[in-house]
């Protein structure tokens, strides 16, 4: 759990806290941003109360597979937005085979409190690269906060997007993965890792436009909240949005494509498998044939006594065998 409070005002600069009770709301004019890193709902509860947030809001914010939403609650908006998790991460928390949907596994949310005075930020998990967002707060105030917070917004907002973007990258690998055992070694190849993939994207699509109707809230946003200036800059982000679905969208159709030449080696390797299923039945046919004749129980057959009636019958048989194979094989059926 960890509380992290930046204010900003031109009088005294950046002023670092760590507790609400440091907190002095006397400056009017001072920009404010509040990172918690917290599953606890009473610290939350008293960020809240000191700045009048709407109590639906809480429990959505500690909710941790919560699809991307927006909602105007007057006094400020409340969004939660969710970029793609570092591999890495995703990995280590398979090896701890922990339970959790796909928003959860593959993606880490982020809710937003945005006012014309303040950010409020929260998650219940570790973001380096909102931490990162902080550690360049301190660095550089007055270009990264004295903006405004709908400057931090669109920041956070933008990074969320971008790394969403490069994250599925991780996707389009394991396709080409996949892809390469189909044409290699297809008798290695499970159907289930297409099924699991495809499911992941599904999902991962419908937080991809459930956060795209998000930004073409606040692009279109008449609160006041968010100026006409930066709802340009958010016009932007909506392009980059647009893309991560398309790219997902082409990710399921590339590993629709994997499954689709998966069936058709399949069913050439099946048709190849009876073609010389059909080749042994036609030739033992007329070998049946012959062996049931002089399996009969008649007294006069020919060459039944003579002595060198098996071996004439043999050569009989393997003469057959071999003009059936000569025919098959001027015909390319083997």
């Amino acid at each position: 759990m960890s509380l992290r409070i930046y204010i900003y005002d031109k009088t005294n600069g950046l002023s670092v806290y760590d507790s609400l009770e440091s907190i002095e709301l006397s400056h009017h004019e001072a920009t404010i941003w509040i990172d918690i890193a917290t599953k606890s709902r009473e610290l939350l509860e008293s960020v809240a109360s000191r700045f009048k947030l709407h109590e639906l809001t809480l429990e959505d914010s500690l909710t941790p597979d919560h699809l991307p939403k927006i909602e105007n609650y007057g006094n400020h908006l409340f969004m939660i937005i969710r970029s793609l998790a570092p591999q890495s991460v995703v990995e280590q928390e398979d090896e701890e085979d922990r339970d959790h949907s796909e928003e959860e596994e593959f993606t880490r949310q982020i809710g937003i409190y945005l006012s014309s005075s303040f950010i409020i930020t929260v998650r219940s998990q570790d973001i380096p690269w909102l931490d990162a967002i902080g550690r360049q707060v301190r660095q550089y105030p007055e270009r990264e906060l004295a903006v405004g917070p709908e400057a931090l917004a669109h920041r956070i907002i933008d990074i969320a997007v971008d790394r969403f973007e490069r994250g599925l990258e991780v996707f389009d690998r394991e396709i080409d993965e996949l892809e390469e055992v189909v044409f290699d070694n297809p008798d290695d190849f499970e159907m289930y890792d297409i099924l699991d993939l495809k499911r992941e994207l599904v999902a991962l699509r419908q937080i991809a436009r459930e956060q795209r109707m998000l930004i073409l809230r606040l692009i279109n946003e008449g609160s006041g909240i968010i100026s006409k200036e930066w709802r340009r800059y958010f016009r932007d982000i909506d392009d980059q949005a647009l893309g991560v679905i398309n790219y997902i969208a082409k990710l399921i159709d590339n590993l629709q494509g994997v499954r689709d030449a998966y069936f058709a080696f399949a069913n050439v390797r099946l048709g190849d498998t009876m073609r010389i299923l059909a080749v042994i039945t036609t030739i033992l046919a007329p070998l049946n044939v012959i062996v049931g004749i002089y399996g009969m129980n008649f007294k006069v057959m020919p060459l039944l006594h003579s002595p060198h009636g098996f071996w004439i019958v043999m050569v009989l048989q393997i003469f057959i065998t071999l003009l059936l194979l000569v025919y098959f094989r001027k015909k390319r059926w083997i």
